[in-house]
């Protein structure tokens, strides 16, 4: 990183600081909660940052890690992942992050594509990598979904962070990643999601939507088996508190919202309305891309109820 250009970014966050501007009003993160990035390079790599307690988790998958794709490509190494994507016509961030989320059951609500590091492999101390990072990012010289405010927060945040609270996790040595044949007769690696549980568990926690512990319902309103869990699976693995999993009829997608907006037919968020402006709700309105309507009378099954709907199927089978 040249000194010139840490000189012009250090000036760019102090004015930032006593005046914001344009250029920092749309943002990805709050800069406040939990985010969960992750690196793509020859090696893969998911960067956590909890700006309230101070701590980051820096997790590496194994290289030829194979994961199931949304919208029915079928399995590919997560290196390939991304350029598949943009070959089909996609946003390549936006097809890669969906399929880790997906088959890690955790969120993903960035991504940032390493397109001139020489480096691929993590180094023991990797602070100032990660810092570089996002340095460049800043200048634009790699690709992300994340806006300049984001990259300056992200910045901040883990300047403040001392390397010892900084956690790194490879799966290639614990019992996660579990060996696969492929047909062509070359190894790769599959995550187990049920033993990868107990990683989210413990490092992927949202600590305010445990401190919220607001009871969550997943109802499956499709006639496909196994959404509600997998959808569960992922909220608990934010930490959030689900107490039912289960089927709902007349779900009512096909009605309008008080807006006069017409429900996504993914996912619904119902909640009486005092609930509606808790960080559980936002956040799972965004990272399942969920509407929320308020709940009628006599429907309540827990603090709130996410309905997983037809789209949801199509999002992870139908191209």
């Amino acid at each position: 990183m040249r000194k010139l250009d840490f000189s012009i970014f250090i000036i760019l966050l102090f004015l930032l600081a006593i005046f914001g501007g344009k250029i920092f009003s749309q943002k990805v993160w709050d800069g406040r909660n939990k985010i969960n990035i992750v690196f793509i390079d020859q090696k893969v790599f998911i960067f956590s940052l909890d700006p309230q307690e101070k701590k980051a988790i820096i997790l590496s998958l194994p290289p030829k890690t194979f994961i199931e794709t949304i919208h029915g490509y079928g399995n590919y190494p997560l290196e390939s992942v991304y350029k598949l994507g943009e070959q089909e016509g996609l946003d390549g961030g936006e097809f890669f992050t969906s399929s880790l989320q997906e088959n890690l059951r955790i969120p993903i609500d960035g991504y940032v594509l390493i397109s001139d590091f020489k480096e691929t492999n993590l180094p023991s101390k990797p602070r100032g990598f990660i810092l570089a990072c996002f340095m460049d990012l800043f200048w634009g010289r790699n690709k992300t979904n994340l806006k300049k405010g984001d990259i300056a927060s992200l910045w901040l945040n883990f300047k403040k962070i001392r390397q010892d609270k900084i956690s790194i996790v490879d799966l290639e040595k614990i019992d996660i990643a579990e060996k696969i044949i492929l047909p062509d007769g070359t190894e790769g690696f599959k995550i187990n999601p049920q033993k990868f549980k107990k990683v989210a568990l413990e490092f992927f926690k949202d600590p305010q939507i445990r401190q919220e512990n607001l009871e969550v319902a997943v109802l499956n309103s499709t006639s496909y088996s196994g959404l509600a869990t997998r959808v569960a699976d992922l909220i608990e693995n934010m930490g959030g508190r689900v107490v039912e999993v289960g089927e709902i009829k007349n779900s009512k997608f096909q009605t309008r919202l008080p807006d006069g907006q017409v429900p996504n037919s993914k996912c619904e968020l119902r909640s009486k309305k005092e609930i509606k402006k808790s960080y559980t709700l936002r956040r799972l309105e965004k990272v399942f891309g969920c509407q929320w309507q308020e709940e009628e009378a006599g429907d309540y099954r827990g603090d709130l109820s996410l309905i997983v709907g037809e789209g949801y199927w199509k999002m992870l089978k139908e191209k």
